[in-house]
């Protein structure tokens, strides 16, 4: 019997050993099938929170999303995270342009954080405050899920309008203007 330790490390979903008997001290004893390999299931999980850590300036800040498990990952291998980026009020190529060309969060082992950042674009349009949403799903690690998505940010426009007063007279009144 082999005693299968019990932890709490958000691991690879299997895990295995093999298990060798050989030199018995017994000469009756004939060793055959002298190893086996035995399969361990991980049944530890996780959960990915996605929030907006940065909402976006136009020429200041750039949107940053944020991807938080509440356990480590411990797989041997990045966790990655299928993502879309929608638009909500915000115009993408206009207002934004999705640094991170393939779509997706990515915690890497030993880590409990991956982010994901959206570059805002400085225009010259005067605009309200606009809004940008990630829809985060399917991580590669089957035991996590994700919590906190659609996830929405907002993006301030920098741009001011400045209007010109000029008061004229046509000459029929008499006194102060």
């Amino acid at each position: 019997t082999v005693v299968v330790q019990d932890d709490s490390l958000l691991e690879a979903t299997t895990e295995s050993f093999t298990l060798t008997i050989s030199n018995s001290s017994n000469a009756d004893v004939t060793v055959t099938g002298a190893s086996d390999t035995a399969t361990v299931l991980d049944d530890d999980t996780a959960t990915a929170t996605i929030t907006t850590t940065t909402n976006g300036v136009e020429g200041g800040d750039d949107v940053t999303y944020t991807a938080t498990l509440n356990n480590t990952n411990n797989s041997g291998s990045a966790i990655t995270f299928t993502t879309a980026l929608g638009a909500g009020t915000a115009t993408a190529g206009s207002d934004f342009t999705d640094n991170t060309g393939a779509g997706k969060f990515t915690i890497a082992d030993g880590a409990t954080t991956g982010t994901y950042t959206v570059t805002v674009t400085n225009d010259t349009d005067l605009e309200t405050t606009e809004t940008l949403i990630i829809t985060t799903a399917t991580p590669t690690l089957t035991s996590v899920t994700v919590a906190g998505s659609p996830t929405s940010a907002t993006i301030t426009d920098n741009d001011g309008v400045t209007a010109n007063l000029s008061v004229t007279t046509n000459g029929l009144e008499a006194g102060l203007i």
